[in-house]
Order: structure tokens, then C-alpha cells, then sequence
């Protein structure tokens, strides 16, 4: 298990680029790949890339910003619904991020969230368990899951953040079309 660190849901950020963005200095926990798809968590939420030949497509949703902004990055706030024009195809892109708050934090509810990521039929999907102090009502982890829709990508993320009684959901659309 990684060290705690103290991270907040207010402090989430949405980045994009039609690039290959670095994203080790944030810290990766975990990756996978599925098909030409890698996605990953990090320490302070999620990644994906979307590689087609030489072109690639990257998220980053973090708690961290990228110290040097670099050229070429895109920071959003909520939703977002675009096409990247690249020298060999497109991509189309669209994302949204739900908040749910809970006054009280309940422990059902959140077992029935589990229960959900459980059952749907991802065909890809990585969860982990962040370390946490004292004893929250639930515990924080970011869970990513993954299918293909024809030929798009659908990427579903829960992040739980206990000390602030709060969990972020994103749903992820992407594809790739030759010119």
C-alpha cells in the first residue's frame, strides 16, 4: 500500500491532449491495457490513453496539476464534447463528471456502489484501496472499468474521498476514426 496522502475532491482537475502525456511524475499505481487502450490510477485519481498508430489521445483526472504547463494540454472543468483532428485521423472525446455528496455518509451506500462496479461486465478494470486515517464511514479507492462499444471506448470511474463525504463518478466516450 502506498503512504497516505492527504488529497481532496475540490482540488480534481480534467486534462487532455492529443499527445502522449507524461504521467509518471504523478504517480502510477497501477496500469493496464486493453486492445489500444492504457489506463491506469495514480496517486491522486486517473489516466487513460488511447494509442492508434502514432497517434494518442491522453486524460489525466487529478487531484496533482502538471507543474510546467505544456504546450498543448487542455484544462477543463466539467464536461467536455470535442474532436481532435490528428495528421492520420480523429478522435472523438466526450466526458462528464457527476459529484455526489452525502451529508451523512453511509456505509450501504457505498457497499451498493461496490456491488454495481462489481456486477457490471467490464472487460477490463482496476481498482485500488488508498491508506487512509481514523476510521472513515467508507473507504477511499478509485475504481476504473472499462468497454467497448463498437469501436469506442466506455470508461467509468468512482473515486471516493471519506473525508470530505464525497464520491466523483466520470463516464468516458472515446474513438478513433481514420480520415
Amino acid at each position: 500500500m502506498i503512504e497516505y496522502k492527504d488529497t481532496s475532491a475540490e482540488k480534481l482537475g480534467l486534462a487532455f491532449a492529443s499527445k502522449d502525456i507524461d504521467v509518471t511524475a504523478l504517480g502510477v499505481i497501477d496500469k493496464k491495457i486493453f486492445e489500444d487502450l492504457e489506463f491506469g490510477i495514480l496517486g491522486a485519481s486517473h489516466y487513460l490513453k488511447l494509442k492508434v498508430g502514432e497517434d494518442v489521445f491522453t486524460e489525466v483526472f487529478s487531484c496533482e496539476q502538471f507543474k510546467n504547463c505544456e504546450k498543448g494540454i487542455t484544462y477543463v472543468d466539467d464536461c467536455e464534447d470535442l474532436i481532435l483532428t490528428t495528421k492520420v485521423g480523429k478522435f472523438r472525446y466526450q466526458i462528464s463528471i457527476i459529484e455526489r455528496f452525502f451529508v451523512e455518509p453511509d456505509k450501504d451506500v457505498f457497499n451498493r456502489m461496490m456491488l454495481d462496479y462489481e456486477s457490471m461486465n467490464y472487460e477490463s478494470s482496476l481498482l485500488f484501496e488508498f491508506q487512509y486515517k481514523g476510521n472513515p464511514k467508507f473507504t477511499p479507492i478509485t475504481m476504473i472499468g472499462v468497454t467497448k462499444q463498437y469501436s469506442s471506448y466506455v470508461i467509468e470511474t468512482i473515486h471516493a474521498y471519506p473525508e470530505e463525504n464525497k464520491f466523483v463518478t466520470t463516464k468516458t466516450w472515446i474513438s478513433y476514426e481514420d480520415k
